[in-house]
């Protein structure tokens, strides 16, 4: 035999080899990749964040014009209107305080009580006006402010009362004033009395 004569049989054999190589190549197919996700702790700063939970102010400042002052915890503050300065509401009860300055001329502490006491249909005699005017307790605020407080809840057990700050200032009179049932009053005079304490300019 020839080496002539054996050449295409040898090409059959490398064209079947080859191809036998090539399907088997085909015929693997590469299995899909599969990654592990880990979960880590959130970073130190995060965790604190999370941990601490905000703090809520008890009080906030307010301001009318030149005049500060902090607002109760529980009372907000709808802002000035007319000839006041601020109204401020208490959320539990819904009662209105209210801060209003008038000149120097506004009447003096005793024409002003007598007025309350007409708007409360509360009937004094002389002698009991003058000790309730002698016996108001003297009130400052922070700001220097010096003062009464008038506490009209004890002058009625029931219906509509009025506490009143009266602070005389230098050309001007500072009045903060809060008319409710009685009994609202009494359970709003902690705040009220703090409110007035913390007037400043």
């Amino acid at each position: 035999m020839t080496a002539s004569s054996g050449s295409p049989a040898l090409t059959r054999r490398l064209c079947v080899a080859t191809f036998c190589l090539l399907a088997a190549g085909c015929s693997r197919q590469e299995e899909p990749r599969r990654y592990t996700e880990i979960e880590g702790s959130p970073p130190a700063a995060a965790r604190e964040r999370s941990a601490v939970a905000p703090r809520q102010r008890p009080e906030s400042s307010g301001q009318g014009g030149d005049l500060h002052w902090q607002t109760p915890a529980g009372w907000t503050s709808r802002g000035a209107s007319g000839m006041r300065l601020a109204t401020l509401t208490a959320a539990d009860s819904g009662a209105e305080c209210t801060i209003v300055r008038l000149g120097a001329g506004a009447g003096g502490a005793r024409a002003n009580v007598i007025r309350w006491l007409g708007q409360l249909k509360i009937d004094l005699a002389e002698a009991d006006l003058d000790t309730f005017l002698n016996d108001a307790p003297p009130i400052k605020s922070t700001g220097g402010f010096v003062g009464s407080l008038y506490d009209f809840t004890g002058l009625t057990e029931q219906g509509d009362a009025m506490l009143v700050a009266m602070f005389e200032l230098e050309g001007a009179t500072l009045f903060v004033k809060m008319l409710n049932a009685r009994d609202v009053l009494v359970g709003e005079r902690t705040r009220f009395t703090s409110l007035c304490e913390s007037l400043r300019f």
